[in-house]
């Protein structure tokens, strides 16, 4: 397997007229027009809408949403 180039980062970009989701690689930026139905979909078939096993994303990287996942746990070990 090849040596990877660059992570793909996408964001979204919103301004007074018009929203985007920016997709971002070493030497690669592309801003698409998009509403925000279309962003998470794109979050979601690029899998970085929510926490995967094995892959590294925003809610890897900064813990997002991991104190709430430690509730919900903590719940189910007590039933």
């Amino acid at each position: 397997m090849g040596k990877l180039a660059g992570m793909l980062v996408i964001r979204r970009k919103v301004t007074r007229s018009q929203a985007f989701t920016v997709f971002m690689m070493p030497g690669y930026h592309e801003e698409w027009p998009t509403s925000e139905y279309e962003h998470q979909e794109i979050l979601n078939v690029f899998k970085q809408d929510r926490t995967y096993e094995g892959i590294l994303n925003d809610f890897s990287d900064y813990r997002i949403g991991e104190a709430f996942r430690e509730k919900i746990r903590q719940k189910e070990s007590i039933n």
